[in-house]
């Protein structure tokens, strides 16, 4: 049976609101239909666009940690939705009953200036000199977003270990870098 979180991300990916149980355990004291859709814009930019998987979702929920997630992840890359968040005061404190996850079983919250891909976690994504302009690009083998570091140096992608990132799924090499790797 999937958790609540699997089943948050899934709605991420497919634009449809979650059930109930997703929104008593992730939606926190938003109270009417738009701030709901705020705070499914806020999940869908975790989801889709910061790397953010449903173990980290799930681990931050039992642990009470939603409100720090968001606020981590859209400290440098600050959307309308994330505007409307804080201007709304909407918090992510959990409205159902667990027990706190121990403290020593925590996952650390990277903000978003930190390479969403597992393997690298390099500082500077966004604001410093491993950044492209500003923002990352993608494989187009494993589609994870990926820094300056992740592609350069060797030129394999550090999530998928492929040769050449800049190549296409059935081996042959891209007419232009620009047709596999796009801004997030």
């Amino acid at each position: 049976m999937p958790t609540t979180a699997e089943e948050l991300v899934k709605a991420c990916f497919w634009d449809l609101l979650p059930g109930i149980p997703v929104v008593a355990d992730y939606f926190g004291n938003a109270e009417d239909e738009e701030e709901e859709r705020i705070v499914f814009g806020i999940y869908q930019g975790l989801v889709k666009f910061k790397g953010v998987d449903h173990d980290l979702l799930f681990n931050c929920f039992l642990s009470d940690r939603l409100d720090e997630l968001v606020h981590a992840k859209y400290k440098h890359g600050k959307t309308g939705y994330y505007q409307k968040f804080c201007e709304k005061n909407i918090s992510l404190k959990t409205q159902t009953l667990h027990k706190k996850l121990p403290k020593k079983i925590w996952k650390p919250i990277y903000d978003d200036d930190t390479c969403p891909n597992p393997n690298c976690l390099s500082v500077g994504y966004r604001t410093q000199k491993n950044s492209f302009d500003g923002v990352g690009v993608d494989c187009c083998k494993c589609l994870k977003f990926m820094c300056k570091k992740c592609y350069g140096g060797n030129m394999r992608c550090k999530t998928c270990f492929a040769e050449d990132p800049g190549s296409d799924a059935d081996g042959e090499e891209s007419d232009t870098e620009d047709e596999c790797y796009t801004s997030d």
